[in-house]
């Protein structure tokens, strides 16, 4: 109300006809107050603030601008009971010496405590927290902080949330009143069109689940590699992992029978993994093969390197040429089914236009040339909706890029034995290549969710079926 331009459709790149009524916003923070859940207002300052600069005609970094927000965060501060606020601060250069000083105190006489982001402006004032985005080290200045490390949904596969449970916030096991716990991120910068495509992008519900049981149980050591990694039987984590998953179904089935919760049970699958030349064609014999477990397969993570701040390991060594992994699986089903099979590979974020490419070829599972066989039988790819390589397309929602948006194929199933065998391709520094994984589970299927089926084997391998 103070500022109407700043409500004007012509500042937006995009949703100019949606907004939230002042009312509406109200109502909302009361639904959360009532259940427990304390919603903090961020307003963006200076970066992230295109619309401010179009609908006033002047930028945020500005003696105008700054007056502008020194009313507008009064106003604010009246909305949210929350004690916090968040001023942004990240990604982009702060030239106003006063900008961000004079935000913060406005945010106190506002008796509100303030957050911005690390990284971000450079601020050494305790009374200020810090939400730690990226992956920066702990802060060793005295302030307070919020851990949002490696705790951006946009970027994983749905059967990631387990692994959640995994990730120590603030880098230790409980608030020593300096770490103050997590944040799960959620940045679909890409335009989602309907908004309840948010739930199948990434997997956002089953990521909360997970998310939640490490930041509420504590976890008592950071080892990166069950970040993503699903706990082999002879690790200590196997056990609460397996625990963990089968709660998480139980809410799928109790609470999310309409809702896409998209995850299933996963963690007995065994797979036998070889590293070939980009030449070989076939699959090769799985002698003496690497082993993963889990329906999902991070051979490398995007996010590995050999610096350990940053390091998220996958299943095998970082690899620096191009190079394909095969693998494969065999399970035991006791009666002859149909099914479908989950197939995913390269899980495409929704932030930016981290897409990679575009659509596969038609009758290909990706540019690179992955692919899958049950049984010997080739199982063929979708028909694919998703646009054309045209970069950036971020404007362009996304339809069947990941394995969580689209139906299954339909499979059969023999009783006994059957085998899968994936074919996953890597060519370092190609955007089709940004996440080297895959992932494929046998499973029934709803129309809305994935399901686990009844009386499979995955935990004994037939070791005959592998030759």
């Amino acid at each position: 109300p103070l500022h109407p331009a700043l409500n004007s459709a012509a500042g937006r790149t995009r949703g100019q006809d949606q907004q939230y009524s002042l009312k509406e916003i109200k109502a909302f923070v009361s639904y959360a107050y009532a259940r427990g859940i304390t919603v903090i207002p961020e307003m963006d300052c200076p970066g992230h603030s295109h619309y401010f600069n179009q609908s006033l005609g002047f930028g945020m970094q500005t003696p105008q601008g700054l007056a502008v927000l020194k009313k507008e965060i009064p106003a604010w501060a009246e909305v949210f009971p929350s004690p916090y606020f968040h001023l942004g601060s990240d990604e982009v250069g702060i030239k106003m010496a006063n900008f961000v000083p004079d935000l913060l105190a406005t945010a106190r006489e506002s008796q509100k405590r303030p957050i911005i982001w690390h990284p971000g402006a450079k601020i050494k004032d305790n009374d200020v927290i810090l939400q730690l985005w990226a992956s920066p080290p702990i802060p060793n200045t005295g302030q307070a902080y919020i851990d949002s490390r490696w705790l951006y949904t946009n970027h994983m596969d749905p059967l990631e949330a387990p692994c959640l449970s995994n990730v120590q916030a603030c880098g230790k096991k409980q608030t020593d009143g300096l770490g103050l716990g997590g944040i799960l991120c959620h940045w679909p910068d890409r335009r989602v069109g309907d908004e309840k495509n948010i739930l199948t992008q990434n997997g956002l519900l089953p990521q909360l689940v997970g998310f939640s049981e490490g930041i509420w149980r504590g976890v008592a050591s950071t080892e990166r590699k069950y970040y993503v990694q699903c706990p082999a039987p002879n690790s200590s984590h196997h056990e609460a992992f397996q625990n963990l998953e089968q709660r998480m179904a139980w809410h799928r089935d109790h609470y999310f029978q309409s809702t896409p919760f998209p995850f299933v049970v996963s963690s007995k699958m065994r797979w036998l993994i070889k590293l070939e030349a980009p030449e070989v064609t076939t699959p090769p014999d799985f002698k003496k093969p690497n082993i993963a477990w889990g329906g999902l397969v991070y051979i490398n993570h995007f996010w590995g390197s050999t610096d350990p701040q940053r390091d998220v390991p996958g299943w095998l060594p970082h690899q620096k040429t191009k190079t394909t992994a095969w693998a494969s699986t065999s399970f035991y089903s006791p009666v002859e089914q149909d099914a479908h099979l989950i197939i995913g590979f390269n899980t495409v974020s929704s932030s930016e236009s981290r897409r990679g490419v575009g659509a596969p070829p038609a009758g290909a599972w990706s540019v690179l040339g992955h692919d899958v066989w049950l049984n010997e039988t080739r199982i063929a790819p979708p028909s694919w909706k998703c646009a054309e390589a045209k970069e950036p397309l971020i404007e362009s929602p996304m339809t069947d890029e990941n394995w969580s948006m689209r139906a299954p194929p339909a499979i059969h199933l023999r009783a006994g034995w059957n085998k899968i065998i994936i074919k996953a391709p890597y060519h370092p520094g190609e955007p089709a290549s940004w996440k080297w994984s895959f992932t494929c589970i046998p499973v029934k299927w709803d129309g809305v969710n994935f399901h686990e089926i009844p009386n499979l084997q995955f935990d004994k391998i037939d070791e005959s079926a592998q030759r």
